[in-house]
């Protein structure tokens, strides 16, 4: 699954992800954690309300 960066983040943590808006992230159906409201890209969390799939 693909999703779009609806803005920019700037990651606070070294298991985060930063990117821009507009950027397409790439993700597995096995990466999200529906208890944290987050999801996991190549290993780097990311904020879910940042993301247009």
């Amino acid at each position: 699954m693909e999703a779009t960066a609806k803005f920019d983040f700037m990651a606070s943590g070294e298991d985060e992800l930063s990117f821009r808006t507009g950027d397409i992230l790439k993700m597995w159906a096995h990466a999200h954690n529906p208890s944290t409201r987050e999801v996991e890209a190549g290993g780097s969390r990311v904020p879910r309300p940042a993301l247009a799939t």
